[in-house]
């Protein structure tokens, strides 16, 4: 990114509210910021910025579409059930149960995999598999630590099935 021109560039994992927290704290951050984004956002981190006192303006650069796959194409990828599902947003899970409800799947031996806790509680709250369903969360909000947490999922069910 430096050889684009940008002259400071930093990287950190966790929540936008851990982002805000940190950049909150700081002095000296360059303003205004500039948060380019999607449509649709679980934290809306200029105005949680700006609540901060920080100068932030937000853009957003893409917006999601939610897709309308044909029954077969939901019975092909949820019959028979898979051994777990990756969830990477809210709206996922919600889709993924009216989905599951739509042609009768049974995903109560599924792992369900959620991004974060938040996500999970959607998990929860659309009773996704039903009450006895493994669901788990990644340690770290990202792409790694989703697969972090599917690669212990597959350690702990070896022999299981």
């Amino acid at each position: 990114v430096r050889t684009r021109g940008f002259r400071s560039v930093e990287t950190a994992s966790g929540t936008a509210r851990s982002l805000v927290e940190d950049l909150a704290g700081r002095s000296g951050v360059p303003e205004p910021l500039v948060w380019l984004s999607g449509e649709d956002v679980s934290t809306d981190l200029a105005t949680e910025l700006r609540q901060a006192g920080k100068d932030c303006r937000r853009v957003i650069v893409y917006a999601n579409r939610v897709a309308t796959p044909t029954k077969d194409d939901l019975v092909a990828a949820l019959d028979p059930p898979p051994d777990a599902i990756l969830i990477q947003s809210a709206k996922a899970a919600r889709l993924l149960s009216a989905a599951a409800v739509r042609i009768g799947a049974d995903l109560g031996r599924t792992a369900l995999v959620s991004l974060s806790p938040r996500i999970d509680a959607h998990v929860e709250e659309s009773q996704l598999g039903g009450t006895g369903v493994c669901r788990r969360v990644a340690a770290t909000p990202d792409d790694t630590g989703l697969l972090a947490e599917l690669e212990r999922l597959g350690q702990n069910r070896t022999g299981e099935r």
